[in-house]
């Protein structure tokens, strides 16, 4: 399927993530195209396709994260999380507990019957769920449910007894080979957490761990709603990173005819000349800044790609 920002900005906020390749050469050069989701790369970067020069991306949505339940843990986790940058959102059985007043940070409150969870949630790709209900009965049934979704990370509170309990119950579940693997139970990295607030510190950290883990590129929420409203100008996309900077691959920026900016590929001097080099980039063009230029101070090289659109 063939792509365009547009496309990528309606299909990542429908779905969560979308592998996208970019043709660097030949007679396809500067068209974007769907990359099957069985063949999307773990890394970004430059790789050859049919003998062309590309670079393959996964382009992920806004990180959703999905809390079951509304104890005093999952109130500090949600305001952990909207801090972080995740949209959140809070599931209960219980309408009483689901108040603004004790969740003002989360985009969504959900009222709904744990046995059925998905009939009110939107499967999303990319999803983190945290299960932390009042009952192991209910946990249990959130976690059978969500093994069968798509989901970057599923983690569940309790003891490790408790968590042996579940491994047991998924045997009877006929659960899918190696989804034992995908729980993280107990949930959160060993720092003696004891507070909900240092519980919530705990679950964040390991938030953070797994989902850097993963190669993704991310259009920042003021980058996709110009694209989505159409946008004429620049993209800057890195491509390529070799020793110390302070973006990653697949970071963008959109530059207007003014050289006002949306998002950032890291800020500093290297940044000030490639807002500076796209008023007059050509469409595909690709320029490097590096220590030898006196760009990065850090010793890092950048390669960026400039489309224009």
């Amino acid at each position: 399927m063939n792509m365009n920002y547009k496309l990528i900005a309606k299909k990542t906020a429908a779905e969560g993530m979308v592998g996208v390749r970019t043709y660097l050469s030949g007679a396809k050069k500067g068209c974007m195209e769907e990359i099957l989701p069985n063949e999307c790369p773990d890394e970004s970067g430059i790789r050859q396709y049919h003998k062309e020069s590309c670079f393959e991306e996964v382009i992920a949505g806004v990180f959703r994260l999905v809390i079951f339940g509304s104890g005093h843990v999952a109130r500090q986790v949600c305001r952990m999380g909207a801090w972080l940058g995740f949209e959140t959102i809070v599931y209960d059985d219980r309408k009483e507990l689901l108040k603004e007043a004790y969740f003002p940070d989360a985009k969504e409150l959900i009222c709904g019957d744990f046995e059925h969870i998905f009939e009110t949630l939107h499967p999303y790709k990319n999803t983190y769920y945290l299960v932390m209900t009042r009952s192991h009965v209910f946990d249990f049934s959130c976690v059978r449910q969500i093994l069968k979704q798509p989901f970057e990370y599923l983690g569940m509170i309790g003891s490790r007894r408790k968590t042996a309990e579940l491994k047991k119950q998924m045997d009877k579940w006929d659960a899918a080979q190696g989804a034992k693997d995908l729980i993280h139970a107990p949930v959160g990295l060993s720092i003696s957490a004891r507070t909900p607030e240092e519980i919530a510190v705990s679950v964040a950290a390991q938030l953070i761990m797994e989902k850097n883990k993963k190669s993704f590129a991310q259009l920042p929420g003021d980058v996709l709603n110009r694209l989505s409203g159409g946008f004429s100008g620049v993209m800057a996309v890195i491509i390529e990173k070799e020793g110390s900077a302070p973006r990653e691959i697949g970071c963008r920026m959109l530059i207007d005819r003014n050289g006002t900016c949306f998002g950032t590929i890291g800020g500093g001097k290297t940044e000030y000349l490639v807002i500076k080099d796209a008023q007059t980039a050509e469409h595909m063009s690709i320029r490097e800044y590096g220590m030898e230029s006196g760009d990065m101070i850090c010793g890092g090289r950048i390669k960026v790609l400039f489309e224009r659109v």
